[in-house]
């Protein structure tokens, strides 16, 4: 089963470097002359996340929202954001998932809704993270 996961996991980190590719022409961002592409951060693992192949959503800011699989101050995963700076990007993490009774394991990304709360589920739990802070 985890071997599967695992395959699943590269499968995944591909379809997202192709969606931050996508979004980053969407917003205008520069992506490199060659058609390939702008690494706009780098996940170090543990504390700021790891494995983050998951769907991106964008606010009006531009301002960029996913989650990682694993990582974070307990290792059930993370929400995180990315905002743009004259510098390049600051990376965010909004919440680390337990594995416990909040869940983990996150695959599918946030939605934001009109009002700029970000909804997800992790591992049999529908969330809503809102000001940096968990609800279920």
């Amino acid at each position: 089963m985890r071997g599967r996961t695992m395959n699943l996991l590269i499968r995944l980190k591909r379809l997202f470097f192709a969606v931050l590719v996508l979004t980053c022409v969407g917003l205008g961002l520069p992506t490199t002359v060659f058609g390939g592409t702008n690494v706009i951060y780098s996940f170090a693992g543990d504390e700021d996340g790891e494995y983050a192949d998951t769907d991106l959503a964008i606010d009006k800011a531009g301002n960029l929202y996913g989650t990682t699989v694993l990582g974070g101050d307990f290792g059930g995963g993370t929400v995180f954001q990315l905002s743009p700076s004259g510098n390049g990007w600051v990376h965010t993490v909004l919440y680390s998932f337990t594995g416990g009774p909040d869940g983990g394991e996150l695959y599918k990304g946030v939605t934001l809704d009109a009002q700029g709360n970000l909804y997800g589920t992790a591992a049999l739990v529908v969330a809503k993270v809102v000001a940096a802070q968990l609800t279920s």
